[in-house]
């Protein structure tokens, strides 16, 4: 074969590049002629002309068409305002939503940008990339019935109110006639001031005083009559009601509904509650991390959050969070207060008073009296008021009614400031004291003064004297509440000490007898009698002024030590059918728990077994050496521990 000629060979390859060159010169050209061309015929710059158009028509000036951008933080690139004229300070123009002004925000939107408050990919300059459309984009825009979500970004520190008295006060607004004059919410009303956002603008504090003042000097007797002095209850809740309007009053709602529902109990937002799942970024979880296998509804965050508040089991078999249960009406605004829990860095500039005070002060975004603390943090398990509730889950726990008044007759302040500080080990209930993000020691000390408001001492020692005298009542009473622990006569038992002792003074007295009766006595299994009513109390004062003093010292008796094996075998008879160890027919608290046992004091464990909190299941009554087995049992469970029982 013959050899080709190399200058040939070199004048065939120039050819082949002089072709290929030729090629990428008209693909460039055309790139560049397709880009000026592109971006002629964008979506923001047809907004913009379309815009310069109606101006025209509107007789006012044209604006330059280019992109607007916008950079509130060094981070963030906002071009929303190329497309959303009228957030981006343009004149507002009839004819296109685009081009109308903003809603009035206590904040200047031309500053803040777009993207801080209702999500979406602030750089984009296409509708579909900017509102979360692209498919690797997890920051998508807020839902329309969501859009408040962005105001909890910034204004995460708000304090809400005690929901209970917001929803009083609520109530009470409507009821005098204030909606009459004010607006909430951004509702138009003709008249006073605007209260949409009195509780993040501030208002006057003296309104009351005010309105008095003003209706007693009007001619309109109809407006005079709904402006009546209002009691101090009243007052405090329409000022609560007033501090909770943030002009976000969806967002409020589900901030309020968190608060209602006790989820701090589980759950840490904002670095305080429970130690379940941390809610404090979950407003920022990615669409691409979630599984949607089992949500009815599009793999959307939105879609992921109403499962888990309608049915947590079913997205998540191993979840140990019960069915919330929650009205419909309920589930928006828990969805908007959880997109809003987001921690993307915001600039120092832009923070908000509510703010400052949260990170840098510390201060709570809840209220801190006692009944709003049991809420936040105890209502979830315990109920509203402390009545018990049995939780499902992935295992079956009993929640204690430790807002009943049998329950707290025996539990000594000691006793619940202990639990609430250590919680209950291997249980629901973590130590509230031992967290960093638990309850400081002010709010356990108006927990427990709200369990004790619950039940207080109504009946006084001038009713009980001023009742009649029935001694039949007396004796039955003192052989149904007493004897149990001191003997048909008050010659004293394994568990309680002699009421008829000649040294016995404390029982000879009747205020001193009602004052034991009222506040029982530390340290012992003598709880109170808050719930006897006086003509009871009178009766049974009486019987025990009037036992026989027998030879004897109160002193020198103590407590039988009892035998744990005997208990043990007492426990299996009459207390493990409820109280036992299996948690799927477990039908009261886990008592034999070594360190719920190590944390309960010895009068606590009697006092519970002679008032047996629930007389229908057991009429049987245990003598007090069987009562004193049982603890030593109850005990023996616990003797390894290191805690002291002297509480």
């Amino acid at each position: 074969m013959a050899t080709q000629d190399p200058e040939r060979a070199v004048s065939l390859t120039l050819r082949r590049l002089g072709i290929a060159f030729a090629i990428l010169s008209v693909a460039l050209l055309g790139v560049l002629a397709i880009a000026p061309a592109s971006a002629h015929f964008s979506e923001w710059r047809t907004v913009q002309q379309r815009y310069n158009a109606l101006a025209r028509r509107a007789k006012r000036d044209p604006i330059e068409v280019r992109v607007r951008q916008l950079s509130p933080s060094p981070d963030v690139v906002d071009r929303c305002g190329s497309c959303h004229l009228g957030a981006a300070g343009v004149a507002p123009v009839e004819g296109d939503p685009l081009f109308a002004a903003h809603p009035p925000i206590p904040h200047d939107p031309t500053r803040f940008g777009c993207t801080i408050c209702h999500g979406g990919q602030g750089r984009a300059l296409t509708m579909r990339a900017a509102h979360g459309g692209e498919p690797n984009w997890d920051e998508p825009l807020f839902p329309r019935k969501h859009y408040e979500a962005g105001c909890g970004l910034c204004h995460s520190g708000i304090t809400a109110p005690d929901p209970d008295l917001v929803a009083s006060g609520r109530g009470l607004f409507e009821v005098r006639g204030c909606s009459a004059c004010h607006g909430v919410d951004h509702r138009d009303v003709a008249g006073g001031p605007d209260l949409s956002e009195a509780g993040l603008r501030g208002y006057a504090h003296d309104w009351h005083d005010r309105h008095v003042r003003a209706a007693a000097g009007s001619t309109d007797s109809r407006w005079a009559a709904g402006h009546l002095p209002l009691e101090e209850a009243a007052r405090a809740a329409i000022d609560a009601y007033l501090e909770s309007r943030v002009g976000a009053p969806q967002l409020m709602a589900g901030k309020l509904l968190v608060a209602r529902l006790g989820c701090r109990g589980c759950h840490r937002i904002g670095g305080v509650g429970g130690d379940g799942p941390d809610l404090s970024d979950i407003g920022s979880r990615k669409a691409s991390d979630l599984d949607f296998s089992r949500v009815r509804g599009s793999p959307a965050l939105v879609d992921w959050l109403e499962e888990v508040l309608t049915d947590p089991s079913r997205l998540d078999p191993r979840s140990r969070m019960p069915p919330p249960r929650l009205d419909a009406s309920q589930i928006d605004p828990l969805v908007t207060y959880l997109l809003s829990l987001r921690t993307r860095p915001i600039p120092v500039a832009f923070w908000p008073p509510d703010r400052v005070r949260a990170m840098l002060l510390g201060e709570r975004d809840f209220a801190r009296d006692g009944h709003a603390l049991f809420g936040a943090f105890c209502s979830a398990c315990h109920g509203p008021r402390g009545e018990g509730k049995v939780l499902g889950g992935l295992s079956v726990e009993v929640a204690p009614a430790i807002g009943g008044a049998s329950f707290l007759a025996i539990a000594s302040d000691a006793f619940l400031r202990r639990t609430l500080r250590e919680g209950r080990p291997d249980h629901r209930m973590p130590p509230w004291g031992a967290l960093d993000s638990g309850l400081r020691p002010e709010e356990i000390t108006a927990i427990i003064g709200y369990l004790r408001g619950l039940h207080p001492v109504t009946t006084t020692f001038a009713e009980v004297s001023a009742s009649d005298l029935d001694p039949s009542r007396g004796r039955s009473v003192f052989r149904d509440r007493c004897a149990p622990c001191h003997g048909d006569r008050g010659e004293g038992t394994a568990i309680g000490p002699p009421l008829a002792a000649a040294d016995n003074a404390v029982t000879s007295c009747e205020d001193a007898i009602y004052g034991t009766l009222m506040n029982g006595v530390e340290d012992t299994a003598m709880g109170t009698f808050r719930t006897l009513d006086a003509r009871t109390l009178r009766a049974l004062i009486d019987v025990v002024r009037t036992l026989d003093r027998a030879p004897g010292s109160r002193r020198e008796w103590r407590p039988r030590q009892g035998d744990p094996a005997s208990g043990a075998a007492l426990f299996a008879r009459h207390c493990a059918k409820c109280h036992g160890a299996r948690p799927e027919v477990r039908r009261a608290p886990a008592i034999q728990d070594p360190r719920f046992v190590a944390m309960a004091p010895d009068a606590f464990l009697a006092a519970s077994i002679v008032r047996r909190h629930d007389r229908t299941r057991d009429d049987v009554r245990r003598s007090a050496d069987e009562i004193s087995d049982l603890v030593a049992y109850l005990r023996s469970l616990g003797a390894t521990s290191e805690v002291s029982h002297a509480e």
